[in-house]
């Protein structure tokens, strides 16, 4: 864990895993609700991060750089993301409360090197806060940039000019001259050691734009009263039965 920020390290209030959820699937969940990035170490263990954010090494074709692939692919980029959703009144019999601002929940992020009109609209299947949908279509337009605009290269070597093995979610400088690319920042997304008969050590890496990993945080979804709640009808009979205490629910009968 290499957070220390009160943001990326609070505890969930509540966690509850999804039907046929993996345990991957629960953590990438989990990760994405505190902002933070899930990548491994050369020991094969977890580690959580945010995206880099100093440049550590220079990549130079011709040099230690010895191949670079580009592509670029705008298809599944939006010039418009919306998220729409809904949220629980959690009033009180006889609260004055605008319906507009119940059912009206939701966040737009643009992306402007998209020129064409071209929106995406989402709807949240469970009830959002303003701030989660903004953060979603804000996680969205920047998935959507990483992987429009990629980077393959080969590296002389295993390791970096410190000698340290190279990780995901280092920060590099590419400077090739063939691309029209100098000192671009890209962030590293995945790493591929090579040894072989033919080239030796060599390094393959995959490079996006460090854009594409800001990952917004969530905000915890709680009630009005401090409990748990993911929107669905569990979340609205334990609702009821909190405002009814008279009443005794089925299950504890």
């Amino acid at each position: 864990w290499e957070l220390s920020d009160k943001e990326s390290s609070a505890a969930f209030p509540g966690f509850t895993l999804d039907h046929s959820e993996t345990v991957y699937e629960a953590l990438v969940r989990a990760s994405r609700a505190r902002g933070v990035l899930m990548t491994s170490n050369a020991a094969g263990e977890l580690v959580f991060s945010r995206a880099a954010s100093t440049a550590t090494d220079e990549l130079v074709l011709g040099e230690n750089l010895l191949t670079l692939d580009f592509e670029e692919d705008f298809r599944d980029r939006f010039s418009e993301y919306t998220v729409k959703g809904y949220a629980r009144a959690n009033g009180a019999e006889g609260d004055d409360i605008d319906a507009k601002s119940i059912v009206s929940r939701k966040g737009t992020a643009t992306d402007s090197d998209v020129t064409r009109y071209r929106p995406m609209i989402i709807i949240a299947d469970s009830k959002i806060t303003a701030k989660d949908a903004q953060a979603r279509a804000l996680r969205e337009q920047r998935r959507r940039l990483a992987k429009s605009i990629t980077f393959e290269a080969e590296i002389d070597g295993w390791t970096r000019k410190d000698g340290q093995l190279w990780m995901p979610n280092l920060l590099v400088t590419i400077d090739a001259s063939k691309y029209a690319i100098k000192t671009t920042e890209l962030l590293v997304s995945k790493v591929t050691l090579i040894l072989n008969d033919q080239d030796g050590l060599k390094t393959r890496v995959s490079l996006a734009p460090r854009e594409g990993f800001l990952v917004p945080v969530e905000s915890d979804r709680k009630n009005r009263k401090g409990g748990d709640s993911n929107g669905g009808i569990d979340a609205l009979v334990e609702d009821y039965y909190r405002r009814h205490p008279e009443k005794t629910p089925p299950w504890k009968e």
